[in-house]
C-alpha cells in the first residue's frame, strides 16, 4: 500500500568502548634502564608488544629493560575477539625518566588531584544518559573517551571541562574549576667540555625549572649538590652517565641522564676466527658512542659502522683492527684476536681419459680443486667416492651427471657437470621362422636389432652370413643355437641367442657322467618345445618315458644313453644317441700278513689283495704310513697296532680297518738329557724314562759307555756325540733309542792382551791390544766406569787416578774367558783454565781487568795473550784497548804436574769505532687523527747502534726539538720499522716537520743540520657553487708518486675518489649526490720511491643544500562518505626523484600536530579513518623525507570542513561549518548539497567563500 512507519529509539545501539593509549614511565635514572609500559586500553582482551629492540611481550602492563639510551620503536597491537587495532607512534627516548602515574578515581565527587608531575588521573565521571563526551584537560589536550585517563607532564593548576550531549540531543557543561594542581621541578642541564687525551674536565650548567635543590651522580663513584659542578675525570673509562636530580619545595623531584665520552679502555673485540670465504662475519665492539670507527679487516677493505659485518672473498689469514676516536680527538688502535682464518675451498675436476664408451668405461677423473682437504664424489649412478683422485668403473648404460663436492673444515665447494659421462649399449635381437617342424627345413632369420650397421649370423653347426636377414637350410639339428652379433650406429657390439623350438629335435644333459657305486645321475631334457612323448634308454636295461627322469646306476661300468622324442602333431621322430654317456666304477680294499707277533723291532710284511685299486693309502697304527701297493714295515716300539687300507681308483675309494692286528712285544726305550750344547769341559745328566725295563746298556759316543739307569757323563773334549741306549725286559726282548739330538761341545778362548799410553796428563787416551786366542768377540771394563765392545780398544780418561783395566774374551759359541791388566793406567791432574773480564764492550781507549777462575792450578804459571800485541803472565792482569777493534783473548796455564792446558774467547773484547752510524732514512710522516702524526723509518744496520732520537721543528722560534728517544732497538733484529706516533697535535691548521738522528752507544751521530726534514700533507676544502673545492700543500721531505683523494660521506666507508699527478695540489668534487658533510683526505704514494704512503688530515665542508626547499604543494583535505579523510598532495617540485617517503602529521587545533602514517614515495594521497568527522575539525601536514635523511620543514596544513547543524520548532534549518583554510588563494564558493529521500544528493544552495552560515526553512 505504499505506507511506510519511522520509529526511533534513544540508546538502540550500543558500541563497546574499544582503544588504547599506551605511555612507558623509566623506573630509574641510568641504563640498563627498566621501564614500566602501561596499555591504558578500554575493551582489550589480547595485547602484543614490540619494544624496538627485538623483544616483545603479551602481558597488558609489562616490564621491559633497556641496555642502552636511544630511540626505539614501541608498538602495540590490540583486540577485543573481533576487532584490531595497532599503534605506531613517534619513537620513544628514556633518557629523561618519568615517575609512576598517580591512577584517581573521580565518582562525581569533585575532589582536587594533586602530586608530583608526571601525574596521571583516571576520569569517572558516570553520566548514564550521555551519549557523546568531549573531556578539555586544560593543558591543551582533549578527549571524546567516557572514561578518559590523562598524564599531566608539566607542573601546574588545571581546570578540567567536560561537555556531554545526552541521548535527546541536549548539551550539558560540567566545569571543574582548579580540580587537578601537579607540582614538581623539570631537570635539564648542559655539558660545557674541555679535555685532552689524558682526561677530560666538565661544567655541568643547570638549565632545570622549579628546582630549589640538587644532586649530580657522576658516574665515577663521586657526587655533587652544587648547581653548576666542575668536575675532572681520569682514563679509567671511557664513558661516563652523569645523572640531575632536582627538588623543589613539596618533596617533589626529577631527574635527567647523559652520557659524557672520554678517552680509552681496551674494548672487547668478539668474532668468529674460522670462517669460510663470502660468509658474512659480524664484528662487535664493546666501546659504543664514540666520534668515529674505522675498522681495517686486513683484505685492503675497511668500514666505519660500529658493528659492521664482513665477508672475505680470498682464503687466508687476516689481521682485523679497530681504530676509534673520541670526542677529544683521541684515537687508539685494537687488533682482534686471534687473526681471522678463511677456507675458501674451489671445487674442479676433468678426466684424463674418455669420457664416452660401450656398455662399461674406467674413467680416471683429475681433481683440479684448491684449498680442500676433503672429496666427495657423486658418480651420477648412485656410487660416490671420497678419494682425492678416483678411478670409477661404469657398467651400466645411461647418461650420468658427476659432482664434486670439497671441503676444508666446515667450508665447503661443489662443481656439477651434467651428462658429463655416456656409455652406449647395443641391443641385437632376432626372429626366427621355419617353413616345417620336421628336418630337414629352411629357416628365416629377421633382424630386430636397434640401429644395426652390421650382421654377423652363426647358424650352430659351422656356418655364418653377413646380411641383415639370412636364410639356412638345415638338414639335421645344429650342435649349437643360431645366434647374432651385431654393431650399431655407436660401434658398440651386442650378441643374441635364440633356441631351435621351431624344430623337433631330442637334446639333453647330465648332472654327472662319471661316478662310483652307487651313483645317481639326473637326467635334463633339453629337446624343443615341439616334442611332447619322450622315450629313454639308460643302457643298463632300464628305460623311462619322463620329461626328465633321475636314474641309479648300481653296477660298474660304461654305459650308453639314448632319447627318442615324438610329437603328437607330427608324423616325425628325434633319436639322440650318445655311447659311453656315464662311466661307473668301484675299487675293493683288502690285506693280510703271517708276521702279527714278534719282539721290537718287529719286521710285518703285508700282502695286498685289493681289487681294481689304483692308489694305496697304508696306516700302520704307529703315526707312520705308505702309498706302496705291496710293503713290509718295521715297528720299534712294542705295543698292539691297527692297520687300516684306503684304496682308490678314478675318484672312487674302499677302506679296510684291522683294528688291534699286529702284536710288538720288549721294552719301550726313552730318556732325556739335562743339556745338549756347552763348553768343554762339558758335563751331562740323562734321565731314563724307559717302561718294562730290567737291564741298561748307554753308549755315550765319545767311546765310554755306562750301566747306571740314569748315568752323568763328563765331556772332556770338543766335538759332537751320538747318545744311544739299550734295554731288555722279562721277556728277553730288548729295545734301542737313539736320541735324535746330538750333544756338542764347544772350545774356549784364552784371554790376552797389551795395554799403550797408560800414564800422562788428564785427559789422556790409552790403547787397548786384544790378543786373546780363539775369540771372536770382546767386552772391556775400562776401570773408570766405562766400558766397551770393540775387539780392540781406546779409551780417554778425563778424571786423574790409577785404573786396572779388565777384559772378557769369548767366541761364538759363548765359551768365555776373562783377563785382567797387570799395570794400571796413571792419569796425572791437568789445570782448567777459565777467565773472564769486567767489561768487554766500549769506546776506545777501553780499561778492562781480567778474573783468572782456573781449577788444578798446584804451583801453576799463566801466560796471556791479548789479541792486541800485549802478553802478560799475571794472574789478573789489567789492559788497556787503545784502538778500535775485535780482539780475542787467551789464556795458557801450566801446573806442578808439568801439565798445561789453553783457553781462547775469539772476538771477546769489541772497542767502538768513532765514526757517526747511517743516516736512518725517514719513509713516512703521516696524519693518524686529527691530532696525532705516525712517523716511520728505516732500520739502521750498524751494529753498536745506541738508539734514534726524533726531532719536530718549532715554527715559533725555528729550531728541532726533541719529542722522543728511542732506546728499545730489539725490534731491529726482526727487520721491522721502527715507528713513533706524534700526539697533542692540531694537524687541521699546521704541518709538521722532522728529523731523525741515530747515535751508537759512543754518542756518535751525524750532524743534525745533514738529515733530510719530512713534513706532513694539510688539507683544505671549501663550497664552490654546488660544487667543493680542495687542495692541500705538497708532503716535503722526497718525491712522492702521486696523490690519492679520499672523501668520508656520513656513516659510510671513506670512498677513494680519484688519482692526480704528484704536480696537482688541488681537486673539484663533482661526483656527490646529497648535500651532506664531506671529509676530505689525501694520500701520498711511493715515498721516496719506496711502497710507503703518507695521509693529510681531514677537512670537513657543507655543500650548498639544495633540498632545503623540498616541500610539496597540498592539494586538499576532504571528509569521504562521512568515514574518513582523504588527503591528497603533489610531489615536491625540487629534486622529486629524491623522495623516500611522506610522513603525515594530524591535528585538532593546527596548533599541535601529532605524527599520523608513513607512505611510500610513489602515493601522494592517504586515507585517514581514525577520526571522527562528525564532531571534529582535523588538519594534516606532510612532511618530505629524501633519500639524503635531510630534515625538511612541515607543509602548509590543509584541514577539513566540521559542518554542524539544527532545526527549532519552527522547523527552520540552521547550518554552520568551519572554514577550508588550506588554499593560499581562499575558497571561491561553498556549494550546499542536501540527500533527497531517494538517497540522492541535491544542490541545496551556492554561497560565497566568506560565508560560514545558511539558514532555510524546511
Amino acid at each position: 500500500d505504499g505506507c511506510t512507519y519511522t520509529t526511533m529509539q534513544s540508546n538502540g545501539v550500543y558500541f563497546t568502548p574499544f582503544g588504547a593509549n599506551f605511555y612507558g614511565i623509566p623506573q630509574d635514572t641510568v641504563f640498563p634502564m627498566p621501564v614500566q609500559f602501561y596499555a591504558n586500553s578500554v575493551g582489550a582482551t589480547q595485547w602484543l608488544w614490540d619494544f624496538g629492540d627485538g623483544s616483545t611481550s603479551t602481558l597488558e602492563n609489562p616490564f621491559h629493560t633497556y641496555q642502552a639510551n636511544g630511540n626505539y620503536n614501541v608498538t602495540l597491537w590490540i583486540s577485543n575477539g573481533v576487532c584490531t587495532l595497532f599503534y605506531d607512534p613517534p619513537p620513544f627516548n628514556f633518557g629523561e625518566p618519568d615517575t609512576t602515574p598517580v591512577d584517581v578515581g573521580n565518582p562525581g565527587v569533585l575532589v582536587v588531584q594533586q602530586g608530583c608531575a608526571p601525574l596521571t588521573v583516571t576520569f569517572t565521571k558516570d553520566l548514564p544518559s550521555a551519549a557523546t563526551w568531549n573531556w578539555d584537560f586544560g593543558d591543551g589536550q582533549t578527549s571524546t573517551e567516557e572514561f578518559p585517563v590523562h598524564t599531566y607532564s608539566n607542573a601546574g593548576i588545571y581546570t578540567v571541562i567536560l561537555t556531554v550531549v545526552d541521548t535527546l540531543g541536549l548539551t550539558s557543561v560540567i566545569q571543574m574549576d582548579s580540580i587537578v594542581r601537579v607540582s614538581g621541578p623539570r631537570a635539564g642541564f648542559i655539558i660545557q667540555q674541555a679535555g685532552s687525551c689524558t682526561n677530560t674536565t666538565i661544567t655541568l650548567i643547570d638549565t632545570s625549572a622549579n628546582a630549589t635543590s640538587w644532586l649530580w651522580n657522576l658516574g665515577d663513584g663521586t657526587t655533587s649538590t652544587q648547581q653548576n659542578p666542575t668536575h675532572v675525570y681520569n682514563t679509567t673509562s671511557p664513558n661516563y652517565i652523569i645523572t640531575q636530580t632536582v627538588s623543589d619545595t613539596m618533596g617533589c623531584s626529577s631527574s635527567i641522564s647523559t652520557s659524557i665520552y672520554s678517552n680509552f679502555i681496551a674494548p672487547a673485540l668478539v668474532s668468529e676466527s674460522e670462517v669460510c670465504g663470502l660468509d658474512t662475519l659480524q664484528f662487535y665492539t664493546s666501546m659504543q658512542n664514540y666520534a668515529s670507527y674505522l675498522w681495517d679487516f686486513g683484505d685492503n677493505t675497511t668500514s666505519t659502522a660500529v658493528n659492521p659485518s664482513h665477508s672475505f672473498t680470498q682464503e687466508g689469514t687476516f689481521q682485523v683492527s679497530l681504530t676509534v676516536t673520541d670526542n677529544n680527538g683521541c684515537a687508539q688502535t685494537f687488533q682482534v684476536n686471534p687473526p681471522i682464518t678463511v677456507s675458501m675451498p674451489v671445487a674442479d675436476f676433468s678426466t684424463s681419459t674418455s669420457r664416452q664408451a660401450c656398455n662399461k668405461l674406467n674413467v680416471v677423473f683429475t681433481n683440479l680443486s684448491q684449498n680442500a682437504d676433503m672429496y666427495l664424489w657423486s658418480f651420477g649412478d648412485g656410487n660416490s667416492s671420497s678419494i682425492e683422485t678416483p678411478t670409477y668403473r661404469y657398467l651400466e648404460a645411461g647418461v650420468f651427471d658427476v659432482s664434486l663436492t670439497v671441503f676444508r673444515g666446515n667450508c665447503v665447494s661443489r662443481m656439477d657437470k651434467p651428462q658429463y659421462i655416456k656409455i652406449d649399449t647395443a641391443h641385437a635381437e632376432f626372429n626366427l621362422a621355419v617353413d616345417q617342424p620336421c628336418l630337414p627345413s629352411t629357416a628365416t632369420f629377421t633382424d630386430l636389432s636397434a640401429n644395426p650397421v652390421s650382421w654377423t649370423w652363426y647358424f650352430g653347426n659351422g656356418d655364418s652370413a653377413t646380411v641383415q636377414n639370412p636364410s639356412y637350410y638345415y638338414s639335421e639339428v645344429p650342435a649349437r643355437y643360431p645366434m647374432l652379433v651385431m654393431t650399431d650406429i655407436n660401434g658398440c657390439v651386442d650378441s643374441v641367442m635364440h633356441d631351435m623350438n621351431y624344430l623337433l629335435f631330442a637334446d639333453f644333459d647330465v648332472s654327472v657322467d662319471t661316478g662310483c657305486i652307487p651313483m645317481q645321475v639326473d637326467f635334463q631334457n633339453h629337446s624343443s618345445a615341439m616334442a611332447t612323448s619322450y622315450q629313454w634308454d639308460f643302457g643298463d636295461g632300464i628305460s623311462s618315458t619322463d620329461a626328465n627322469p633321475t636314474h641309479t646306476y648300481i653296477q660298474p661300468g660304461n654305459y650308453d644313453v639314448t632319447l627318442v622324442v615324438s610329437s603328437m602333431w607330427l608324423n616325425c621322430t628325434d633319436t639322440l644317441h650318445i655311447p659311453t654317456r656315464i662311466l661307473v666304477k668301484e675299487p675293493l680294499a683288502n690285506f693280510v700278513t703271517d708276521d702279527r707277533s714278534a719282539c721290537a723291532p718287529s719286521v710285518v710284511n703285508f700282502q695286498d689283495l685289493s681289487v681294481d685299486a689304483e692308489s694305496y693309502l697304508w696306516d700302520f697304527g704307529d703315526s707312520t704310513s705308505s702309498t706302496n701297493a705291496v710293503t713290509s714295515h718295521i715297528y720299534n716300539t712294542p705295543g698292539v697296532y691297527t692297520v687300516s687300507l684306503i684304496v682308490s681308483a678314478q675318484g672312487c675309494s674302499d677302506t679296510l680297518v684291522r683294528p688291534q692286528y699286529i702284536e710288538v712285544l720288549g721294552p719301550r726305550t726313552d730318556f732325556t738329557a739335562s743339556a745338549f750344547e756347552g763348553c768343554v769341559p762339558f758335563t751331562v745328566d740323562f734321565t731314563d724314562q724307559s717302561q718294562n725295563a730290567i737291564d741298561w746298556n748307554w753308549n755315550f759316543g765319545d767311546g765310554y759307555a755306562g750301566i747306571p739307569q740314569h748315568p752323568t757323563h763328563t765331556y772332556q773334549d770338543t766335538g759332537t756325540y751320538i747318545v744311544s741306549l739299550v734295554t731288555r725286559d722279562t721277556s728277553g726282548c730288548s729295545s734301542f733309542y737313539e736320541m735324535p739330538q746330538r750333544i756338542i761341545v764347544h772350545p774356549v778362548p784364552q784371554a790376552n792382551l797389551t795395554a799403550a799410553n797408560i800414564s800422562g796428563c788428564q785427559p789422556i787416551t790409552a790403547t787397548f791390544q786384544n790378543l786373546s786366542q780363539g775369540a771372536t768377540s770382546a767386552v772391556w771394563n775400562f776401570g773408570d766406569g766405562g766400558t766397551s765392545t770393540d775387539f780392540s780398544a781406546s779409551h780417554e780418561y778425563t778424571e786423574a787416578g790409577n785404573y786396572l783395566v779388565d777384559l772378557i774374551a769369548m767366541n761364538q759359541y759363548g765359551c768365555a774367558d776373562t783377563m785382567q791388566s797387570q799395570q794400571p793406567i796413571n792419569v796425572l791432574a791437568a789445570p782448567q783454565p777459565f777467565f773472564s773480564a769486567n767489561n768487554t764492550t766500549g769506546c776506545a781507549p777501553l780499561n778492562i781487568t781480567f778474573y783468572n777462575g782456573s781449577l788444578n792450578v798446584e804451583g801453576p804459571s799463566y801466560l796471556w795473550d791479548f789479541g792486541n800485541g800485549q802478553t802478560s803472565t799475571a794472574a789478573n792482569p789489567q789492559v788497556v784497548f787503545d784502538a778500535p777493534g775485535f780482539y780475542t783473548v787467551s789464556l795458557t796455564v801450566t801446573n806442578a804436574n808439568g801439565c798445561t792446558d789453553f783457553l781462547s774467547f775469539p772476538a771477546m773484547i769489541h772497542v767502538m769505532d768513532t765514526l757517526p752510524p747511517p743516516e736512518s732514512k725517514i719513509y713516512s710522516v703521516s696524519v693518524l687523527s686529527n691530532t696525532s702524526v705516525e712517523i716511520t723509518w728505516e732500520n739502521n744496520p750498524a751494529i753498536d747502534l745506541g738508539g734514534y732520537i726524533l726531532y719536530r721543528l718549532n715554527h715559533h722560534n725555528g729550531y728541532y726539538e726533541v719529542i722522543h728517544t728511542e732506546t728499545n732497538i730489539q725490534n731491529t733484529g726482526f727487520s721491522l720499522n721502527p715507528t713513533y706516533t706524534d700526539t697533542g697535535l692540531n694537524c687541521l691548521t699546521t704541518t709538521y716537520t722532522y728529523k731523525l738522528q741515530a747515535y751508537d752507544i759512543c754518542g756518535n751521530v751525524i750532524p743534525l743540520d745533514q738529515l733530510t726534514a719530512h713534513t706532513t700533507i694539510n688539507v683544505s676544502s671549501q663550497r664552490q657553487g654546488n660544487n667543493i673545492y680542495v687542495s692541500w700543500t705538497p708532503y716535503g721531505g722526497c718525491p712522492v708518486s702521486s696523490y690519492e683523494i679520499y672523501r668520508c660521506e656520513p656513516g659510510e666507508t671513506p670512498t677513494y675518489l680519484t688519482t692526480v699527478a704528484a704536480s696537482q695540489l688541488d681537486y673539484l668534487d663533482t661526483t656527490f649526490t646529497c648535500p651532506n658533510p664531506y671529509s676530505y683526505k689525501i694520500m701520498a704514494t711511493d715515498l721516496c720511491g719506496n711502497p710507503f704512503t703518507s695521509f693529510s688530515d681531514t677537512s670537513v665542508t657543507i655543500p650548498l643544500n639544495y633540498l632545503a626547499n623540498q616541500v610539496v604543494d597540498v592539494i586538499r583535505s576532504t571528509v569521504v562518505d562521512n568515514q574518513y579523510v582523504l588527503t591528497e598532495w603533489r610531489q615536491p617540485s625540487v629534486r622529486p626523484e629524491m623522495v623516500a617517503q611522506f610522513d603525515v602529521y594530524r591535528s585538532t587545533d593546527n596548533v599541535n600536530f601529532n605524527y599520523l602514517r608513513t607512505v611510500p614515495a610513489q602515493q601522494t594521497d592517504l586515507s585517514d579513518y581514525a577520526v571522527d568527522v562528525q564532531n571534529n575539525r582535523y588538519f594534516y601536514k606532510i612532511l618530505v623525507v629524501n633519500t639524503c635523511d635531510i630534515t625538511q620543514d612541515l607543509s602548509p596544513s590543509t584541514n577539513t570542513i566540521l559542518l554542524r547543524g539544527e532545526m527549532d520548532e519552527a522547523r527552520q534549518v540552521h547550518l554552520q561549518w568551519t572554514p577550508y583554510s588550506a588554499w593560499e588563494n581562499g575558497v571561491e564558493y561553498y556549494i550546499l548539497e542536501k540527500l533527497d529521500e531517494q538517497g540522492h544528493w541535491q544542490v541545496l544552495r551556492q554561497v560565497d567563500g566568506q560565508t560560514l552560515r545558511y539558514d532555510y526553512q524546511e
